[in-house]
């Protein structure tokens, strides 16, 4: 992990072949000093240079890409949680499209940026891993990756024996919460931001059930403003 808050490198041996490093930020030195001494760290730890594969979850300086694979002819894999660009632009794309990358304002001059670092960064890539069709869309449509280095592999779950409770365990828990027996349940787990579609999962819902008989309950799960969620509820 990188940038992160503690004073000093934190090593911790999960099991005999795999260690979490926490290296912390430093505001005393620029952004490719860092990254320059954070390759050389991370390449002292290395007892084998053949076949190394580095993964990242979030773009970075793109100096430390070119260094593995110049140095150690390393692999790139990179998966996309999230862009830049959508947190500037509450995820419009069409604003992305029509003004950022024609480049009609100045106002949008750091969103290009950082979308070209961003880009740029994927075509160093030897392998982008997407986590919905609507990512691998983007990656390949406009930041134009080729097809050939994408793939998508979705968000999951880990399967534990609550997952295949019995049926009277469901019905105590439905009785719980207030759920009807034969009602539908929807679940939304993630970050409450208007990016994410929140808000218009409940307009739909209500919508839903305005025109349904069926009888049906919609969950939220996640960190954000739940306040304005309730708002959006219940008016």
């Amino acid at each position: 992990n990188l940038y992160c808050s503690s004073t000093r490198i934190k090593e911790t041996k999960i099991d005999k072949d795999f260690w979490l490093i926490e290296i912390p930020s430093c505001r005393k030195i620029k952004d490719s000093q860092y990254i320059c001494g954070v390759f050389h760290f991370l390449s002292s730890h290395l007892k084998n240079t053949e076949s190394i594969i580095c993964h990242f979850n979030f773009v970075i300086d793109i100096a430390i890409v070119r260094k593995f694979k110049k140095e150690f002819g390393a692999k790139i894999m990179f998966t996309l949680h999230y862009t830049n660009w959508s947190f500037a632009l509450g995820g419009d794309k069409n604003i992305l499209v029509e003004e950022v990358l024609k480049r009609k304002s100045k106002k949008y001059k750091y969103v290009y940026k950082e979308f070209e670092n961003e880009r740029l960064f994927m075509k160093e890539c030897d392998i982008i891993i997407a986590i919905s069709k609507h990512s691998r869309k983007t990656i390949e449509t406009i930041y134009n990756i080729e097809t050939s280095k994408v793939q998508t592999i979705y968000n999951s779950i880990h399967i534990n024996d609550t997952y295949n409770m019995e049926i009277t365990q469901k019905k105590r828990l439905r009785a719980k919460y207030g759920f009807e027996k034969d009602s539908k349940i929807f679940i939304f787990i993630g970050r409450l931001d208007t990016i994410k579609g929140v808000n218009s999962l409940i307009d739909s819902f209500i919508s839903a059930k305005k025109e349904s008989p069926v009888p049906s309950k919609l969950i939220i799960a996640g960190d954000g403003n739940f306040q304005e969620l309730m708002n959006a509820a219940y008016g």
